[in-house]
């Protein structure tokens, strides 16, 4: 961290500028998205294994997972309460599909014969998650009204919705609830990042940042900023 802020430092001197680019009575809001995410990855992994490990051989079982994702959508606001730190509101929304293919042979309950037979398991997962996040801004380290480095943190709440289906082309095989849907609590996440805007104009930016949110590492996405003092 020391070594990009010096960097920061070395091209902020070199351009001249004298601005910041965050300052006191700043507002600012924040669109971006997010990604990889390690969560469908490491889910994946996960069932592959179990079903290779765990097939029932007589059966002739063979499994298909497939893992999609919307990546991590987020929205925020910062209003600058110091020449140093923003305080301010942070709102995430994520999805993931889990699809389960289980092709097997079994016996025909009727005809008593070996016939070919196929499952399917779908899981549909949503995330809203909604936070308090507070930045620190290198403002008096970089003197710069076109960039911005900060490090953020945020503390909130997080609610999962489950839509679980299920189908069979063996006769009469079905789950208690061939579909439900149901919600969890909210629980609490907590997050860290590190980030940079840059503004080629005083009030429309981009921002990149690194860290761990919601699951992703990197994010990118564009920036509004008001001057709410002169």
């Amino acid at each position: 961290m020391k070594n990009v802020l010096f960097l920061l430092v070395f091209l902020c001197n070199a351009s001249g500028l004298n601005a910041q680019g965050f300052k006191q009575g700043d507002i600012i809001v924040n669109g971006n998205f997010g990604g990889p995410q390690i969560t469908p990855a490491i889910l994946r992994t996960a069932l592959n294994v179990y079903y290779k490990a765990n097939a029932d051989k007589n059966k002739n079982e063979q499994f298909k997972v497939s893992i999609s994702n919307s990546g991590v959508l987020n929205g925020k606001t910062e209003y600058g309460i110091t020449e140093d730190v923003g305080i301010g509101l942070a709102a995430s929304y994520w999805n993931m599909n889990i699809y389960i293919e289980n092709n097997y042979k079994d016996q025909d309950p009727v005809t008593n014969s070996q016939k070919d037979y196929k499952d399917e398991y779908s899981v549909k997962t949503s995330a809203l998650a909604l936070g308090i996040r507070g930045n620190y801004h290198f403002a008096d380290e970089v003197k710069s009204k076109l960039i911005d480095p900060y490090i953020g943190f945020t503390l909130g709440a997080t609610r999962y919705t489950y839509d679980l289906g299920f189908t069979s082309t063996f006769p009469d095989k079905k789950l208690p609830l061939n579909t439900f849907s149901l919600k969890s609590c909210w629980g609490s996440y907590v997050s860290t990042t590190a980030g940079i805007r840059f503004y080629p104009v005083s009030f429309i930016g981009l921002n990149a940042e690194i860290g761990f949110d919601r699951g992703a590492f990197l994010f990118g996405g564009i920036v509004f900023k008001i001057h709410s003092k002169p």
